[in-house]
């Protein structure tokens, strides 16, 4: 399984999402989420269980 990184953003180039609303809608700050995927950001686990659940969501 691909690591959630990954999975996040072939979500996003498969809906063709605007990072601004994914942000929105797993309720983190674009900065932060910029910095979780360039690895200058460690998260919450609960965050990345936030981040997880909705992906799967989208089944990716």
């Amino acid at each position: 399984m691909p690591d959630l990184k990954t999975r996040c953003v072939n979500l996003l180039k498969a809906l063709d999402l605007p990072k601004t609303r994914f942000c929105k809608n797993i309720k983190i700050s674009t900065q932060a989420f910029n910095a979780w995927l360039r690895g200058d950001l460690n998260l919450a686990e609960s965050t990345i269980k936030r981040i997880d659940e909705y992906v799967k969501r989208f089944n990716f």
